[in-house]
């Protein structure tokens, strides 16, 4: 399809419908050219249209799941992975690639625990701000009634062991409440 000035779409004759799509699958599982196909039969659709029989080829294109990213094509990772925004597909920076291969893993940095945290340690105002945004979107919670504790521990944020009254937590949950001192002496890159 091609757009025209007017705003109209116009097709652009492509023919032999089977054609195109063989070429299509013998391309996107060509791992030189996309290292991994996402693609099922059911993601395309083909439409023939006019007089001259010209070929459509609808493609939905599935999010790469954490551990399949980053998808990229023409065996080059750094210059050949893309991400949508908006209307447009736009190249990753080496920066964002390497992000994707960081997250890979099942277990990614920020799902490490946390142990001996003392609850003094939270911020009780951002708890309380992430509080008001879960009750703005889900009104009506039965963890509106719980307290900070029962509430954290219900999102799956923290544990709450009898001993010494400390708080185990995610790393996660830590760049989310702002732990701030916690976050120094873990990343203290990242101030």
């Amino acid at each position: 399809m091609k757009e025209e000035k007017d705003g109209s779409w116009q097709t652009t004759g492509l023919q032999n419908e089977s054609k195109l799509c063989k070429d299509f699958w013998d391309t996107i599982n060509n791992p030189k050219k996309v290292n991994l196909n996402l693609l099922t039969d059911d993601d395309i659709e083909t439409y023939t249209i006019g007089e001259r029989k010209d070929v459509i080829m609808v493609i939905y294109v599935p999010m790469a799941k954490r551990e399949q990213k980053p998808i990229y094509i023409n065996n080059d990772i750094f210059n050949g992975t893309f991400r949508r925004n908006y209307e447009g597909d736009y190249h990753c920076t080496r920066l964002q690639v390497k992000a994707m291969l960081r997250d890979q893993t099942e277990r990614t940095m920020d799902m490490e625990i946390l142990d001996k945290v003392p609850m003094e340690d939270l911020n009780y105002d951002t708890i309380h701000g992430y509080r008001n945004s879960h009750r703005t979107l889900k009104e009506g919670h039965p963890f509106e009634r719980l307290n900070d504790h029962e509430y954290l521990r219900s999102i799956g944020a923290a544990l709450f062991p009898k001993k010494m009254g400390n708080c185990i937590q995610q790393q996660r949950v830590c760049l989310c409440l702002e732990m701030s001192m916690i976050l120094f002496g873990i990343f203290p890159s990242i101030f």
